[in-house]
Parts: structure tokens; sequence; C-alpha cells
């Protein structure tokens, strides 16, 4: 299957690339399905990631915007803020409030008047100091400094059949084929911000937030073995390999650094 992956936690724009003739749906920037409400009222199996992708915004604007620490956890009947400025809109014992901004006042610069009668004396033009050229210093990866902190292993043993395009909207991680029911691992130790098959063209799907600023997400599984909220250890079996959402046994496999999917063979230990 040709791809032409979220949670904006995979915090912090996830996008899973979808898969067989069902349209994909943007998990980390929720382009779609826009929405012109303010405010939104929690409701029974509602999630930050659920409730951004039906209003239409990013996943992080929403959690910035309520003051919603991680793992990003709501409650039925909690009201959250779907418009506005995070600086200045916050919710008020679950009710909104507005506080205006303050008008900046210009303070507008003395012009004086030139005087005729009195003409400064000119003085020569300074001649410019011929400074050495410095060559600019390597710009260094803050990506792969920060995935070198952590321990990173293979989700599961195959070939890639999909690889990973920067800026390709439907090629945001890779793809690796396996036989259904193989075990499927954690890349790294962290915690299950998602575990569910509410988005579709994705099937069954489960996101693990890693330290601050990482996600990975396993997309198509036959079944999920890890619930939201949980505590992963690296190498721990977290699903099995399916074809839900698809039409092809596969893994759909992605790692997002604060929203922006980076190529997973960049990060995992060379094969």
């Amino acid at each position: 299957m040709n791809y032409g992956f979220l949670i904006s936690i995979f915090i912090l724009s996830i996008t899973v690339a979808g898969c067989g003739t069902q349209p994909a749906a943007n998990v980390f920037s929720l382009q779609a399905n826009k929405s012109s409400a303010t405010v939104y009222i929690v409701k029974a199996k509602d999630t930050i990631f659920s409730i951004s992708r039906e209003h239409g915004i990013n996943h992080l604007v929403l959690v910035r915007l309520n003051n919603i620490p991680p793992p990003f956890i709501i409650r039925v009947g909690q009201k959250l803020l779907l418009r506005g400025n995070p600086t200045h809109t916050t919710l008020v014992n679950n009710s909104l409030s507005v506080r205006p901004l303050a008008a900046a006042i210009a303070q507008k610069p003395i012009v004086q008047k030139p005087n005729n009668k009195y003409q400064p004396k000119a003085f020569p033009e300074k001649k410019p100091i011929n400074k050495p050229i410095l060559k600019p210093a390597p710009i260094v990866n803050k990506v792969n400094i920060e995935a070198k902190r952590l321990n990173w292993i293979w989700p599961i043993n195959g070939s890639i059949i999909a690889r990973f395009s920067q800026g390709a909207a439907k090629k945001n991680g890779i793809n690796i084929g396996g036989n259904e029911g193989a075990v499927i691992k954690a890349v790294s130790a962290g915690k299950v911000v998602y575990s569910g098959s509410g988005l579709r063209g994705y099937g069954n799907l489960i996101i693990i937030k890693h330290g601050n600023n990482f996600l990975s997400a396993y997309a198509h599984n036959r079944t999920n073995f890890v619930k939201e909220g949980a505590n992963i250890k690296i190498g721990q079996h977290i699903a099995e390999m399916g074809n839900t959402g698809t039409n092809k046994v596969m893994l759909h496999f992605e790692i997002r650094h604060n929203g922006t999917p980076v190529d997973p063979e960049q990060i995992l230990p060379k094969k």
C-alpha cells in the first residue's frame, strides 16, 4: 500500500498515515472538522486527542489553552476552552473568564526643527574596518542529541515496506511488514497517552510519551494490551500486529519530537 500519524503530545501537529481506501486523519495537527465553538464540555470516552480532532485544532494548543499537564487527563463535565489566547484567556472555577489586554501606548518621538543659522561642521567619513570573515559554527542536530538521552529499540522485527519522507503528509512514519499476531514492543520507556480505535483509518492505535519531547505511535494493531495512563518499560509487549484500519498486515510506526515527525530510522538503532 502506497502512502502519499497522537496525539499535538505525538504534546505535543501526530499524523498516522492512512492506509487502504479510507481517508487519512491528521492526529497531530488536526486540520479536519473545523469548529467555531469556543468552549467544549467533556463527555464520556472523550480524550484530548479526540476533542482536538473533532474541533479541528492542534492538541498542543488545546492543552496549553487549558493548562492541562501531562498525561493530559480530563474528566466528564469539565469545560475546555477551544479558542483564545493562552496567556490572557483562562477557565476559572470551570467557567470562562477573559482578561482584556492592556492597550500599548505609543510614545511619539520628539522632532526638533532644524536651525538654519547654525550648520554643524562636516566630519570626514570613517573608512570601514575590514574584519576577518568567520565561518559559521556547524549546526547541531538537537533532535538527535535529545534522542541519545533515551534508550531505543525497534518495535518489531520485519522489513520496512514504506519509508519516511519529510513533508509528505502520508509518509510521516514508516510501515513495517510482518505476520498477524506478531508481538509489538515499546521502543522506549514512557507513559501511554492514547490507546483506542477512535481515529478512522488507523485501526487500533497506541501512542506513548517518552521523556519531555518525544512520542511514538503504533497503528493497525490487532489487539492493544495497554491502557491510557499506564507506565511502560522499554521492550514491553504493548500490542499484536494486525490489519485494523487497512487491508494489509503491517505496523505503521511514527516518532514525533515536539509534535513534528522525524525519521524513525534516524532515532532507532541501526539494523
